[in-house]
């Protein structure tokens, strides 16, 4: 049964990139984030009630780490997910999030040695992070790898790699947050915190004195699609995937994460129509290539099944 929750899991976040690109054409970004994470907090408030009895007292030292998660892996994520969405396919911007694992464990493996602990960089892993580094800029420059030096780079690749590094900034400020909250419980603090922020951008960008006429006569696809992301994008897809790290851990359940982009791809064919230039295909294959290395995805594979077969005996 954890094996189906995180593929329906990573299903649903292959989803959001059309679910996004469906909402950025209607609904004003700020507005349609604010909505989403302000529902989402309800839903999410009203798991940890179940599940946890509760929130849990927060010393006030930690309000300031909270307050950062939510600046970056949702204000500053989803202005980048939602204005890139109005301009580049959905397909596109999901390869470009592709390369994130490999920026992760680049990243993780530098502060490793700052700290002058053991390092996990090997042959394999080095590989994998220049051929996920190679793919993600291939994807980003539509195949033309020298318009990023000469400044020629389109602005919505651009916003949609503003997604990466602000979901990098709420990675490792996050790995701190767990010490002393539940999973459910931080990314209930940073949807709310991020929804404040959110709203008060949507103040500005929303005719209040319209807002009950025909400032949120959206489609049926433009509400559906927004509440798709509020509840199946995060509120359940979080808390799934929070069930199978417990279940299997971290790392065998982040193998899951490489299927999003693909999810992504084949979804926006599928419904929005979507045909992405050879190039870019080519340098999102080339970057889930390197994020399979990166996390020495073999050796997981052959563990996750040592694991099944010892619990079947």
């Amino acid at each position: 049964m954890p094996y189906f929750l995180l593929l329906l899991t990573v299903f649903f976040w292959g989803a959001t990139w059309v679910a996004g690109r469906v909402v950025a054409q209607e609904i004003a970004p700020f507005t349609a984030a604010f909505i989403r994470f302000f529902l989402a907090s309800v839903a999410l408030w009203g798991l940890i009630r179940w599940r946890e009895g509760g929130l849990p007292a927060l010393p006030k030292s930690q309000w300031l780490r909270l307050f950062f998660l939510g600046a970056t892996g949702i204000f500053a994520y989803n202005y980048f997910f939602l204005h890139g969405l109005k301009i580049i396919p959905a397909g596109q911007g999901a390869l470009i999030v592709s390369g994130l694992p490999v920026l992760i464990a680049l990243c993780d493996g530098l502060l490793r040695r700052l700290h002058n602990q053991a390092s996990v960089f090997s042959v394999q892993m080095c590989l994998g992070i220049a051929l996920g580094l190679c793919g993600n800029v291939w994807v980003v420059s539509n195949g033309a790898p020298l318009t990023l030096w000469n400044g020629q780079a389109g602005v919505g690749e651009l916003l949609i790699l503003g997604c990466v590094f602000s979901w990098l900034a709420y990675t490792f400020i996050g790995r701190r947050a767990s010490d002393f909250l539940s999973p459910l419980s931080v990314n209930f603090y940073a949807c709310s915190i991020g929804a404040v922020m959110l709203g008060v951008m949507a103040v500005f960008e929303v005719n209040w004195g319209q807002a009950l006429a025909p400032q949120f006569h959206y489609s049926m696809s433009a509400w559906g699609s927004l509440l798709f992301l509020a509840f199946l994008g995060t509120t359940l897809a979080y808390t799934w995937f929070t069930a199978g790290v417990q279940f299997m851990g971290a790392t065998r359940a982040g193998v899951f994460l490489n299927l999003v982009p693909l999810f992504g791809v084949l979804l926006g064919a599928l419904i929005l129509h979507e045909r992405l230039p050879s190039q870019v295909l080519m340098g999102g294959l080339v970057t889930l290539l390197g994020v399979a290395l990166t996390q020495n995805f073999p050796q997981i594979l052959l563990s996750n099944r040592r694991r099944v077969n010892s619990s079947a005996s």
